[in-house]
């Protein structure tokens, strides 16, 4: 009965925290630069397993984010899918995360891919928005 609950918890998580991540298309990529002053975005691949294996990391993260009011937005894009963009950011492996303010690239996430330091380079950038 308890592995029950804990893989309906797990699966109500992901459910809860990806609804905090931005999917983003061909279509809505320009869009979400233009309307978030900070934006993260993870490009990926489905057949990745690197992406697989982050997918609930970020997941986790965004919640956190959330939580704590952080202004920045994580995305996600398909690169594998949407080439335009794969081939506009020239993505060449997966995952690539790449971090955006007012629409600019600032640069590719140089960190760990744990919560804990994605969050840590937040509070940096964001302590740079600010000032």
């Amino acid at each position: 009965m308890s592995k029950i609950l804990g893989f309906t918890f797990l699966f109500l998580f992901q459910i809860a925290a990806s609804h905090y991540v931005l999917e983003l298309t061909d279509q809505n990529f320009q869009e979400a630069l233009d309307t978030h002053s900070s934006i993260m975005i993870d490009f990926y691949a489905t057949w990745c397993g690197h992406c697989q294996h982050f997918k609930p990391i970020y997941e986790k993260t965004s919640f956190v984010m959330h939580d704590e009011g952080y202004l920045t937005v994580l995305a996600r894009i398909d690169a594998y899918t949407y080439t335009t963009i794969k081939r506009k950011w020239r993505i060449g492996g997966y995952p690539t995360i790449l971090y955006f303010q007012h629409g600019q690239l600032v640069e590719n996430y140089p960190g760990l891919r744990q919560t804990e330091s994605i969050l840590a380079y937040l509070d940096e950038q964001e302590a740079k928005l600010s000032t």
